[in-house]
């Protein structure tokens, strides 16, 4: 009897240190997600950011002219 109440208590402690692992571990793979997130946003706006400067470049220019320069 004195052995299964134990072996109840010892059950009952381990649950809290499951939940706190399960917690710990959802919250690593959510930071990772939303960094790998952000990092792909991010280059993302550069890309576009470099796109629109040279289609302004390619624009503000006419090309005859620069081909006539070379």
């Amino acid at each position: 009897m004195k052995n299964i109440e134990e072996l109840q208590n010892k059950l009952k402690d381990q649950a809290g240190s499951v939940t706190l692992f399960v917690l710990i571990t959802m919250m690593f793979f959510l930071f990772v997600t939303l960094t790998w997130y952000t990092n792909a946003k991010n280059q993302l706006s550069e890309k576009r950011e470099q796109i629109k400067i040279i289609q302004n470049q390619y624009n503000s220019s006419d090309m005859e002219e620069q081909y006539r320069r070379f």
